[in-house]
């Protein structure tokens, strides 16, 4: 007979977020209850870590006056790219968000208002097209923008805000590469399956979604974690999951809040 969950536990909750920053998620949400194992689905190296790219990857982030709008694609970016520069960030210089986690990262960088100009989506789903639909985005008329991503991911909004005037250029400021957990949280895991204990897991990502699945295949945990829900944050992430058979989907809002609000939910 499966033992019974401690009743300690506020929420069992498995982190597919990428290293580094998933560290400084779990510990959050640790000290707020919440019983968290690590599987980071991949690492973020910031592109101006490797010297062959350094030179390239920089230019831009040395004129940063010359832009009127900054466009980090995610956390990621704001971590690899912009954490150090927010001393003596230009007045001119706007920072758009796609939605609260990118906004978040920019204020843990220093970058927010009011001393910043930020723009963002106010409500789901937080992605490219609502971005594009905020007024700031409507009508380039020559105006410089910078966007800061990872070394692949979609394009075609890039390509909306230059049919609509603006001059983008383009810095593919990290990649991501694999990571493995730390020693430990597969068994974490493992424990439990055995006691079939409820857990829910966050995807921020199709990518994270694919590598989690097969890890969770190669551990023995897939047909458990299967019932348990899916907290993803967007749409896409819901659909993909739902056609692997995952049906217990929940949309939640970036963020840890929004996290331990879902788990509250419950």
């Amino acid at each position: 007979m499966p033992r019974a969950p401690s009743a300690a536990v506020q929420g069992r909750l498995v982190l597919t977020h990428p290293e580094p920053r998933i560290d400084r998620v779990a510990a959050h949400l640790r000290a707020q209850g919440i019983d968290v194992v690590v599987l980071p689905a991949r690492r973020i190296v910031p592109q101006s870590d490797e010297p062959s790219d350094a030179s390239d990857a920089a230019a831009p982030l040395a004129r940063l006056a010359e832009y009127t709008w900054v466009i980090p694609v995610s956390p990621g970016a704001v971590d690899a790219a912009l954490a150090r520069r927010a001393a003596g960030w230009p007045r001119a210089t706007g920072l758009a968000a796609v939605g609260p986690g990118t906004v978040a990262a920019l204020a843990r960088a220093g970058l927010a208002a009011p001393t910043v100009r930020v723009v963002a989506p106010v409500s789901p789903p937080f992605d490219a097209d609502a971005l594009l639909a905020l007024p700031e985005f409507l009508h380039g008329a020559g105006a410089r923008v910078l966007v800061l991503r990872g070394a692949s991911g979609r394009d075609g909004w890039v390509d909306v805000l230059r049919a609509r005037g603006f001059v983008v250029d383009v810095v593919r400021a990290y990649r991501l590469e694999a990571a493995e957990p730390a020693a430990g949280e597969i068994e974490r895991l493992r424990a439990w399956v055995a006691c079939d204990a409820p857990a829910a897991f966050a995807f921020s990502s199709v990518d994270a979604i694919d590598v989690t699945l097969r890890r969770l295949e190669a551990a023995g945990a897939l047909d458990w974690a299967m019932r348990q829900r899916a907290l993803v944050l967007h749409p896409r992430h819901a659909a993909h999951l739902a056609g692997l058979g995952w049906s217990r989907t929940v949309q939640v809002a970036p963020g840890e809040a929004a996290l331990m609000q879902a788990l509250e939910s419950a």
